[in-house]
Order: structure tokens, then sequence, then C-alpha cells
């Protein structure tokens, strides 16, 4: 059997994104929205996609995220906790939803 890892969220980047050092890695926050319920997933993106985010992205970006669910061991407070997040393979800028009726093929894709 072959087991199938792959997520596609939309959503906005709330928050600051966090990057390492050398900008290799950045961490964002994406919250998404389905049927009125509001989820928040962390998202990990290296190398050009991590500058890509560092760029362009931000606070209230909209994005199409393509990529694996992921977890990790995480000591918090003396407690080993999983966390899990989105390793991202391909991320798409979205424009925002008053020009996307104009500018509908503005969107990059890395």
């Amino acid at each position: 059997m072959n087991h199938l890892n792959s997520i596609l969220l939309e959503g906005a980047i709330t928050g600051d994104i966090s990057k390492d050092e050398n900008g290799i890695v950045t961490w964002f926050l994406l919250a998404t929205q389905n049927k009125g319920e509001i989820t928040f997933m962390k998202v990990k993106a290296l190398d050009r996609l991590a500058e890509a985010v560092s760029e362009k992205g931000g606070n209230g970006a909209l994005v199409r995220v393509v990529g694996s669910v992921r977890s990790r061991q995480v000591m918090v407070r003396d407690t080993v906790t999983t966390d899990v997040y989105v390793k991202a393979e391909h991320i798409e800028f979205r424009p925002k939803k008053e020009q996307e009726v104009v500018e509908n093929d503005d969107r990059e894709v890395l």
C-alpha cells in the first residue's frame, strides 16, 4: 500500500514570520477557514521558499501551500510534546480579494 502524505491549504499568514539567521528556514502560522471554523497550522518553508515568504509574505498575505504533514518532538517546560506542522513544497502568493477580480492572473507561483 502506498501511503500518501500530501496537503493543500489556502489561507492568510497570521502574525510574524520567524526565520533563522541565514534566511534558509522560515516558520509562519497559516489561518484557514472551513464552514466558519478557523484553524491555525504551522508551516515550515526552506531555501528559496523561505526567501520568498520573507520577501512577499507578511501578516494578512493570502497564500496557497502544498506540502506534507510532519511532526517532531519538542521540549516544552520539561515535557516532551509532539509538534505537528506542514513542510511546504510549493507556495503560491494570491492577490488580495479586492484585487482578485481585476488582476486574477497576477499570481506568483514558486
